[in-house]
């Protein structure tokens, strides 16, 4: 299977279009999801797919309850304005990833509801990622850039929740 591939550079500068926010959130959890054990005879490493989507959003579910302690009980969702999420296993992840959260924010939400908010808050970030595929490390540097390129005039001043993952 072939894989997209990409690199990223960021330059910060005081102030910069896009600024950083200082709320964070992150997640250690033991899991060993892909692994090369010591001599192991190809490249590519151990993986179990399935189980390596539960790792994802099991820290993603993490993250988000987090930063909803640090938001005072307010939803990530609620305060950003566009959503960036790593993309290890490619564009049907990071969709599961982003209804994952907007279940958890607002649990009897209708379909056409839904839809609107990845209309508004994740197909943005996406663009790039449909074109090249999943590219693992600087999967949320390109999925921010994508943001850039596709809302640039609308994107200053927003806020972006932006999800990374390593494993």
């Amino acid at each position: 299977a072939f894989v997209g591939a990409a690199t990223t550079a960021s330059l910060f500068f005081p102030d910069a279009p896009m600024c950083h926010h200082s709320q964070r959130a992150s997640c250690v959890l033991h899991r060993f999801d892909f692994c090369k054990p010591v001599g192991w005879h190809d490249m590519a490493p151990i993986t179990d797919g399935k189980y390596s989507v539960e790792c994802y959003l099991d820290a993603l579910d993490a993250c988000h309850s987090t930063l909803r302690q640090k938001l005072n009980g307010r939803g990530p969702l609620e305060v950003t304005d566009l959503n960036v999420f790593h993309t290890g296993g490619g564009y049907h992840i990071v969709r599961k990833a982003f209804e994952r959260l907007v279940r958890a924010e607002n649990k009897g939400i209708k379909p056409d509801e839904k839809e609107r908010l990845l209309q508004e808050k994740l197909i943005p970030s996406v663009s790039i990622l449909k074109i090249i595929g999943p590219c693992h490390t600087v999967s949320s540097f390109l999925n921010t850039a994508s943001t850039i390129m596709n809302k640039m005039e609308q994107a200053l001043g927003k806020i972006i929740l932006v999800f990374t993952y390593g494993s």
